[in-house]
């Protein structure tokens, strides 16, 4: 990784080969919580989307569950 390059979220660009994600207890809850039809609110969805374990919303990328970079391997 090279010197000038922007860090877009996650941890430090040191290590490449650590990282991803992997579900706690509290996002399996709240996904629980979401898919039983109650309400979770706005930044825990938006959250549960930006780890790829709900699809996102927007027209470009409706029904597609993308992983956002700080969650990425």
């Amino acid at each position: 990784m090279s010197a000038t390059r922007k860090m877009r979220g996650g941890g430090c660009g040191c290590l490449p080969q650590a990282g991803g994600y992997r579900a706690t207890r509290k996002n399996r809850d709240l996904l629980r919580k979401y898919r039983a039809g109650k309400s979770i609110g706005f930044t825990a969805r938006a959250s549960l989307k930006a780890k790829g374990l709900l699809p996102r919303t927007s027209r470009k990328n409706r029904g597609k569950k993308i992983v956002g970079p700080k969650y990425r391997r």
